[in-house]
């Protein structure tokens, strides 16, 4: 059966870790430029998102120098990232593909796995050949309506995935990798992951242990 590899983003809480334990091979995680929150490397395996989503969504300018000192840090980490993603501009294609001729060559001496951002409107001719791997970006309605295209030319991640119904519609379209932050926000949401992991992956969490995660993803959404 194929298996998505989820990847919370900036959340490396204890029942984030934990769930990791349980399900080694399904949890990684997404790091953006302001959330690295270690001295050394990250508790689990990461990617490095480049920071344009909530610099999109909160309406303010896009830091070239946080992202350059995110790119430091996990160059001086043991443990190098999955991928990255290069620069890009929600739901622009056009400065989308100037971003990446732009940081590719610059980017490619790390020797890191590089993703290019597709986005509303790009044709797959215009895709770089030098991409590694594909990140779905763009607007939730043209994501979902041309994922499974994506996915089937390319090994995809798949952006800001934060339900059971989207994550299994990813699962279908054989998507390598998803991110999203929804899963921790509810332990109802919560619990649609833990579904998935359990189907999919072949372990189960008991009852206590499920509870527990809950009431620590509650308490968090509360403070």
């Amino acid at each position: 059966m194929h298996k998505v590899i989820i990847m919370p983003s900036n959340n490396a809480a204890w029942y984030v870790r934990a769930l990791a334990e349980k399900f080694p091979e399904a949890i990684s995680l997404m790091i953006s430029p302001e959330g690295w929150d270690w001295k050394g490397q990250p508790p689990l395996p990461y990617a490095l998102d480049n920071g344009a989503w909530p610099a999109f969504k909160n309406e303010r300018p896009w830091s070239e120098s946080q992202f350059l000192e995110l790119v430091d840090r996990a160059a001086r980490c043991p443990l190098p990232p999955k991928f990255l993603i290069v620069p890009d501009a929600v739901a622009d294609c056009g400065r989308t593909l100037e971003g990446w001729h732009r940081w590719y060559p610059e980017l490619k001496s790390l020797g890191w796995p590089l993703a290019f951002a597709v986005q509303d409107g790009i044709k797959t001719e215009q895709v770089p050949e030098e991409a590694d791997l594909i990140f779905v970006g763009g607007t939730t309605e043209w994501k979902l309506r041309t994922l499974r295209h994506w996915c089937d030319r390319y090994p995809c991640h798949i952006g800001q995935i934060n339900t059971g119904k989207r994550l299994w519609q990813c699962h279908e379209a054989c998507a390598q990798s998803v991110d999203g932050t929804g899963w921790f926000r509810d332990p109802r949401t919560f619990f649609d992951l833990v579904r998935y992991l359990e189907i999919v992956y072949g372990h189960r969490i008991e009852h206590k242990q499920l509870t527990l995660f809950q009431s620590g993803i509650a308490c968090d959404n509360f403070l």
